[in-house]
């Protein structure tokens, strides 16, 4: 009997520790990713494809890819930004909102991520501005690009 009691109240204990994997980490609070343009596709003008790289700086440190659209007859921007850790954990995060061609702003919200990442939920807004590239209409369709960042704050939901 006493064995039973025994392994019951190492299974209570044990048992909290089970949901501990699964549930979501605290969220990082403030980022800020601070890159260049690196392919321009303005094919589709006025909404144009934009590739860019560079660094995350402030609670997530690493460096980043990103995919975005803009569509400048109709003042937003979306995409996708890939983030990946000093340490190899990866988050990647959806955003869309607007731009007036020199500063962009929105939401964002987090698609998946791995390792310290990887139950991150939630999302928040963005602020930033863009790099204001000379575009042409010809390859290689810009030059002279000065960069850019955008700040990127969880909010809790």
């Amino acid at each position: 009997m006493q064995k039973l009691i025994l392994l019951v109240c190492i299974l209570a204990l044990l048992l909290p520790l089970t949901g501990i994997a699964s549930a979501s980490p605290a969220q990082p609070g403030k980022f800020r990713i601070k890159g260049y343009t690196t392919s321009v596709d303005p094919s589709g003008f006025p909404v144009v494809g934009l590739q860019s790289a560079g660094k995350v700086i402030q609670h997530i440190q690493g460096t980043f890819t990103m995919d975005e659209t803009l569509d400048y007859y109709q003042s937003t921007n979306s995409g996708t930004l890939n983030i990946t850790t000093k340490k190899g954990d990866t988050l990647v995060i959806g955003f869309a909102g607007g731009t007036d061609g020199a500063t962009v702003w929105g939401g964002f919200w987090v698609i998946s991520g791995t390792g310290a990442y990887a139950n991150l939920t939630g999302g928040g807004t963005y602020e930033g501005i863009v790099d204001r590239c000379e575009f042409f209409y010809t390859p290689p369709y810009f030059t002279n690009c000065p960069g850019f960042w955008a700040d990127f704050t969880f909010d809790g939901r």
